[in-house]
């Protein structure tokens, strides 16, 4: 009996997996059509020397010994490289690779919500969630952001390799954790919390911390019990700490840490902590997406308060019923705590929260509110049972669960089928996200408004590369009409000038682009380009 009961699971396993595919296949097909973007996908792809020849010897030594674009991903690099040496710079292969990464995270969700044991119902539902959640379009559907795939990759397969270690003792199988999450921060640093979700999970389900007659008893013991589990994870911690060093120092060299230097402390945890209230909201309520949230500076006090009231109030919550429901403490300090390296307390770029950031920690959103769901339902329909004739009509939890969760992933999958189509080119996507985060722009659309607009200069970002799609189209009379507020945004910015500058030589405005190229040079006397195009100009 054990042994059919055994090969009916995998047999429902490899069914819904099959199920999941087909169903990322259907929502993500239009990708293969679709472009590189000007922001990231040209400059780490198409223009990138060691990239865009493929893969050798000498691209693979590059990759490992030097910093790119601020960055240091080996891997990442490497999987760009072997992409151009199948598909050559024709982005369907391109966004095909990425389509299978994320097919390929969907079965490692479900396998390891399924090895630790959860019901098949419940592991059905937390992969199907992360399978067709809107946020997790960027992720898939912009070429750059497969470090974000392939980290979380070797994240998941790290998980399950740790499970198996807890479930055999074999340390091949904890080599082979540290291995993975080793693989992933070349990827992406965003393995670094590894060790603390390691730790999350000893506590449930792997029960490796057992809970005492009481709350006290736990507390008094829990240094002793905790110590062996953080030991054996000392060398995942080294590797933490090691990304965090290198991560720092790629990122300075390439100053992308400067967006966030005019801000105090004070404004980047307010900021932060306004992010987790947004990151929370959107996994409910996924409306507004873009691929630029402009960091709003000095957040508004109610802007971070509520936020930092309802974290607090949860992670009480959490810690309170902990007994009862351990899936709710574990989840959501996953989901608190994965944020942390991205949410913008050390400000990167110019950003105020990413769609991407999210796609690993919804997944402990997902353990957290899954199994709560079920829970609550669980007591809803005993409680009517015995008020009720409703015993009658037969309706069980899963059924009430599987019920309400396929109503809810529908919906998220139509978002999803509707937000995939904003990342056809450069000028969609950045079109998308001024009217997601501009409140603005549809006067400034409209031609025959006249007034004035008061834009946010952290919208310099999409003004700027929807002005350069433009151009790239041929639409040279949008484009300086967007590179024009990109400049009044950013006049520090020294790309605005020269793009700028090429459109009114396409505009046959030589006198102006004299001046935009100049303008470019008073910003950065090193700009070759601008000096180049001047000195043209001026030889003619």
């Amino acid at each position: 009996m054990a042994v059919n009961s055994n090969l009916t699971q995998r047999r429902y396993f490899m069914l819904f997996g099959i199920s999941l595919t087909l169903l990322v296949c259907l929502l993500y097909y239009r990708v293969l059509g679709f472009e590189f973007l000007n922001y990231d996908d040209v400059p780490y792809i198409v223009l990138n020397p060691f990239v865009n020849t493929g893969l050798s010897s000498n691209n693979v030594m590059v990759a490992f010994s030097h910093f790119h674009l601020g960055n240091w991903y080996p891997v990442t690099w490497l999987s760009h490289m072997l992409d151009v040496s199948l598909f050559g710079l024709n982005p369907m292969g391109h966004h095909l690779t990425n389509v299978l990464f994320h097919i390929v995270n969907v079965w490692l969700v479900l396998l390891f919500f399924r090895l630790v044991g959860f019901k098949f119902y419940l592991c059905a539902i937390m992969a199907t969630l992360f399978a067709v959640h809107p946020m997790h379009v960027e992720s898939v559907a912009w070429i750059a952001e497969r470090k974000n795939l392939l980290s979380t990759t070797f994240i998941l397969f790290a998980l399950v390799s740790y499970v198996r270690y807890t479930q055999t003792g074999k340390t091949s199988k904890m080599v082979w954790t540290a291995l993975m999450m080793a693989l992933g921060l070349m990827t992406k640093p965003m393995p670094v919390t590894l060790p603390f979700v390691l730790l999350l999970l000893d506590f449930y389900p792997l029960n490796r911390i057992p809970s005492q007659a009481s709350a006290k008893e736990f507390l008094r013991q829990l240094p002793k019990r905790l110590w062996p589990l953080i030991r054996e994870k000392l060398p995942l911690f080294g590797l933490t700490v090691a990304m965090i060093a290198i991560a720092l120092a790629s990122q300075q060299q390439a100053n992308a840490m400067d967006a966030g230097g005019h801000l105090s402390l004070v404004h980047k945890v307010s900021n932060a902590l306004a992010g987790y209230g947004q990151y929370f909201i959107k996994a409910f309520l996924p409306i507004n997406l873009a691929i630029h949230y402009p960091h709003p500076g000095q957040t508004a006090l109610l802007n971070w308060l509520a936020p930092l009231i309802f974290l607090l109030t949860m992670s009480i919550v959490a810690i309170r019923y902990y007994r009862s429901h351990p899936y709710l403490l574990v989840g959501w300090f996953w989901f608190v705590g994965t944020l942390v390296p991205v949410v913008g307390i050390v400000q990167v770029g110019s950003q105020a929260m990413g769609d991407r950031f999210a796609y690993v920690p919804y997944l402990g959103l997902f353990l957290a509110v899954v199994p709560l769901v079920d829970s609550c339902l669980n007591s809803l329909i005993g409680q009517l049972n015995k008020r009720t004739k409703l015993a009658a009509l037969k309706i069980t939890t899963p059924m009430a669960t599987i019920t309400l969760a396929t109503l809810f992933a529908t919906g998220l999958s139509l978002i999803t089928y509707t937000n995939i189509a904003h990342w056809k080119n450069s000028v969609t996507v950045f079109q998308q996200a001024l009217k997601a985060t501009d409140p603005n722009y549809a006067l400034f659309s409209d031609k025959r408004y006249t007034g004035e607009l008061n834009i946010q200069p952290g919208l310099w970002t999409s003004y700027y590369y929807l002005g350069k799609g433009f151009a790239e189209q041929g639409n040279y009379l949008e484009a300086i009409a967007h590179l024009d507020v990109a400049v009044q945004l950013g006049p520090n910015m020294p790309n605005s000038h020269y793009d700028r500058g090429l459109v009114l030589l396409k505009l046959n405005a030589n006198q102006q682009a004299i001046k935009a190229f100049r303008a470019a040079l008073d910003v950065d006397p090193s700009f070759s380009a601008a000096r180049t195009a001047l000195d043209h100009l001026d030889s003619n």
